[in-house]
């Protein structure tokens, strides 16, 4: 059966870090049970396995002698300090005292080290250290910690859409900014304007910036053109930024005049940050590469970045750079099928980390290409990312009349444009008529993308359009003009429901989408499905949050939207509504089914803690927990949460009517309950 909860859409903030485990992984998966330590389930899950859990249990037992019964508050208190482990930031509650391993690692807050000794000095010995006594030694001399036990998990999610600089005034930032990229040491965020200048913004003072470059009078246009096409374009910061030793590479790609009566180009060059002098950063320009002409002022692309692995790497590496087909629409002089003018390609580079000039890397495109080349086929590859897991590079591919792509981009590959625009012949004309030449075309040399939607006027003809007789538009999931590639989602806020996605958006619909792969294919939800953010660009912190940039230049933290909405039962007239996006798992005898959470249909999701402490938020409540993947608890007090306990105990009456219009003091949870004495009882119940 499914059980529904109300819930509002909030957004992710900035937090001061972020859930970390004390083996430097994320905390485990929404579905995991812990039934020892459940004081460690929090919102961002939980650190243990269950076999895991059973060792802590273990040391627990083992720290009291044999016959020794602690009292209740003594054992209450004990069991927080050995399963601090689990707690979903334990990472950075054991960094202080790292020596002292899961046992005898954990920083805790005075008052609670004071009244663990209190309450179990008749039971336990506690050690001193080379004189210094057990709660000296574990909160720092007496001083609490930031990072102390019991640490209270910092707010993650508030209403609407939370920019990421609200305190930048005029004129300490661009106009016009089209890309922002945080350093990879995380001290700055740099904020790039089309009409050719950098800001430089304090990750821990983000009300002030400066000025790091100003190359307003090399780049074309020098303010907006043409939709973002022409100007400044992107950066991408060398893999020894900020790493003593070595020069503040970075890197740069703009559109460029050369005075000769031709059309613009694209350039790539490259300068090394002094911070405080903009002029001397400008005059350390080393110019790299410039494509032929452009035909018009459109398609420039001009993304730039390194493989996550190789930061910090001072060896010579490989830079990707996308430049479009340089226009117009149809790319009549064939651009990106030719390999002699960088246009419509991905160009790979190897730079230094300290010295000028780049190197040909193997494993190019080849075949007479121009060395430079790494793939061709691309009509407008505005923006990419690389998965920092695994450095796949996903790029979204700007569409014309018909279709918008995904691809997944190595090097050596033909993607198809302007023969295929997705996997469907490019016709030599814009309008719906099959094109009969496309019966020729042998599809053997082309790689075709990852994912593909169409666009909204766009009515098929027949199957023999698509790849393998695919027709992407007959379910029409996604409608949409203008693709933005985005990122595959690694960070923490929403591991429980997103990790792994690729999250990406499109600009005319103003919608924002992921992506998840499963049973071979690629399941499609939604995060934004209401119009509110005209996306142009995405960016990622140095923990893999995800922030957007949209077409009024506002940097917002990716909210989680849709993800935290899901269907109410039927209401009284004074609740409200929200569209469905949930679904929850079935269960047996106090657990859920296994696997039984990942069974979601189409554009749901299970009930997760980031879900489920959305929820308590929107009822004024205070967050207590999931238990088995499927009930969420919130409350007032911990007098509410006990009103919520096993049947036939409980204040509340429940009846399994699937009316939620019950009334039990306080705030209460949508869950499944089960009574001690029969194996199997379900109830959906909304208790206020």
């Amino acid at each position: 059966m499914r059980a529904y909860a109300c819930l509002a859409a909030l957004a992710a903030t900035k937090v001061a870090a972020h859930p970390l485990c004390f083996i430097d992984d994320k905390p485990t998966d929404y579905d995991q049970v812990l039934t020892y330590c459940d004081n460690s389930i929090a919102m961002s899950g939980a650190c243990c396995t269950n076999e895991e859990e059973d060792i802590v249990e273990a040391n627990f037992n083992a720290a009291f002698g044999v016959g020794v019964v602690p009292s209740t508050a003594c054992a209450a208190l004990y069991k927080q300090v050995v399963c601090g482990v689990c707690h979903s930031y334990s990472a950075h509650l054991y960094e202080y005292l790292t020596d002292g391993g899961m046992l005898d690692g954990l920083t805790m807050k005075s008052e609670f080290c004071e009244e663990l000794v209190d309450e179990c000095a008749a039971y336990i010995e506690f050690p001193t250290y080379d004189g210094t006594s057990y709660c000296d030694h574990h909160t720092g001399g007496g001083n609490d910690f930031f990072w102390s036990y019991p640490y209270e998990e910092p707010e993650i999610f508030e209403p609407g859409l939370n920019e990421v600089f609200p305190d930048l005034g005029d004129g300490e930032q661009p106009d016009d900014t089209v890309s922002v990229r945080q350093t990879p040491d995380g001290s700055q965020w740099w904020l790039l304007g089309i009409a050719g200048e950098i800001y430089a913004v304090d990750s821990d003072n983000m009300d002030d910036s400066e000025l790091v470059i100003d190359v307003s009078g090399s780049v074309t246009g020098g303010t907006f053109y043409v939709d973002y096409e022409e100007g400044l374009l992107d950066v991408a910061f060398g893999p020894m930024f900020s790493e003593s030793g070595y020069p503040n590479y970075f890197y740069v790609s703009y559109t460029v005049d050369l005075n000769d009566d031709l059309m613009q180009r694209n350039r790539l060059a490259r300068f090394t940050y002094i911070p405080g002098d903009p002029e001397g950063t400008k005059a350390s320009e080393e110019v790299l590469l410039t494509t032929v002409p452009k035909y018009n002022s459109i398609h420039s692309a001009g993304w730039l970045g390194f493989k996550p692995s190789v930061y910090g790497n001072s060896s010579p590496q490989d830079l990707y750079w996308t430049t479009g087909d340089g226009g117009p629409q149809t790319d009549p002089e064939n651009h990106s099928q030719d390999t002699q003018t960088m246009l419509g390609a991905m160009m790979r580079i190897t730079v230094p980390s300290d010295g000028d000039g780049y190197t040909i890397p193997s494993g190019n495109y080849g075949g007479g290409a121009l060395d430079e080349i790494c793939a061709i086929g691309f009509r407008n590859p505005w923006r990419c990312s690389f998965d920092r897991e695994n450095d796949n590079l996903y790029c979204g591919d700007v569409g014309h009349t018909f279709v918008e792509e995904i691809d997944l981009v190595e090097c050596g590959n033909n993607y198809g444009w302007s023969r295929f625009e997705g996997s469907r012949c490019q016709e030599a004309v814009e309008d719906n008529e099959f094109n009969p030449a496309c019966d020729g075309i042998s599809r053997s040399g082309f790689t075709f993308p990852l994912y593909e939607y169409c666009h909204p006027d766009y009515q098929s003809t027949g199957d023999d359009e698509f790849t393998a007789g695919n027709d992407i538009c007959g379910d029409r999931v996604l409608l949409g003009n203008a693709v933005i590639g985005g990122y595959v989602y690694r960070g923490n806020y929403f591991s429980d429901l997103l990790n792994g996605a690729y999250i990406f958006g499109d600009s005319t619909m103003k919608n924002i989408y992921y992506l998840v792969e499963e049973d071979g294919g690629w399941s499609l939800g939604t995060i934004i499905s209401d119009a509110s953010v005209q996306i142009i660009s995405f960016s990622e912190d140095i923990n893999g949050e995800i922030v957007l940039l949209d077409l009024q230049h506002n940097i917002y933290h990716m909210p989680c939207g849709d993800l935290c909405a899901t269907t109410c039962l039927d209401q009284t007239e004074d609740q409200p509504t929200y569209d469905s996006v949930g679904c929850f798992a079935d269960e047996v005898d106090d657990r859920a089914l296994p696997d039984q959470a990942d069974n979601c249909g189409e554009g749901e999701t299970a009930m997760s803690p980031s879900i489920c402490a959305s929820y308590c938020e929107t009822q004024g409540a205070t967050y207590f927990g999931v238990e088995f993947s499927y009930e969420c608890f919130c409350g007032s007090s911990t007098a509410d949460f006990d009103k919520h306990g096993s049947l036939p105990d409980s204040e509340c009456e429940y009846l399994c009517d699937a009316n939620p219009d019950q009334f039990c003091g306080g705030f209460g949870a949508i869950e499944v309950r089960f009574t001690p004495n029969t194996s199997v009882f379900k109830c959906n119940t909304w208790v206020w």
